[in-house]
Parts: structure tokens; C-alpha cells; sequence
């Protein structure tokens, strides 16, 4: 590993995205495997925020930073979802 054979060349790509309401009721549009995986489920998209705004808040016990990882082959996505307790549900 140290003379350059096993050399990992990773890339993290990071975003932060926040939930959009109310849950999907409507999966047509998303293909017929996502529509029967989750249609009993309480679905919401995601959007890509450009400009976060961050609110200061004297109970930092209820501000929830959840970040999600997934690697694709030749890198790695991490996401944070910064409005995740508007979600139906989650706590």
C-alpha cells in the first residue's frame, strides 16, 4: 500500500438538501418500482438548497444534523437534510 499500488481516489462530494411538504400521494411520475416500494410509506422529495439560511436558537438539544453517505463506485455523497423534523413522523 505504501509503494502506490492500492491507492484510493476518493472523492466526497457534500450538499445540503431540506424536505419538501406535504408527502408525495402521487407516484406515477416516479416509476413503477419506487410508486409499489413506497407507496405505504410516507414519501417526501428532496430539494437542493443554494443559499441554506441557519437560525440560531438557544435549544441546540432539539436541532437535529442528520447526515446521509452513499458511495457510488469512485466517490462518496454525503447529504445533510437540514429540516428532516418536518417530516411526518420523525422525531
Amino acid at each position: 500500500m505504501r509503494t502506490g499500488y492500492y491507492d484510493v481516489d476518493t472523492q466526497i462530494v457534500r450538499d445540503m438538501y431540506r424536505v419538501v411538504t406535504p408527502p408525495i400521494s402521487d407516484f406515477k411520475s416516479l416509476g413503477y418500482y419506487i410508486g409499489r416500494e413506497c407507496a405505504k410509506l410516507p414519501t417526501y422529495r428532496l430539494e437542493r438548497m443554494t443559499s441554506p439560511v441557519f437560525k440560531r436558537s438557544i435549544d441546540q438539544s432539539s436541532e437535529q444534523n442528520v447526515v446521509f453517505s452513499e458511495f457510488a463506485g469512485l466517490g462518496i455523497h454525503e447529504f445533510q437534510i437540514v429540516n428532516l423534523q418536518d417530516a411526518k413522523g420523525i422525531k
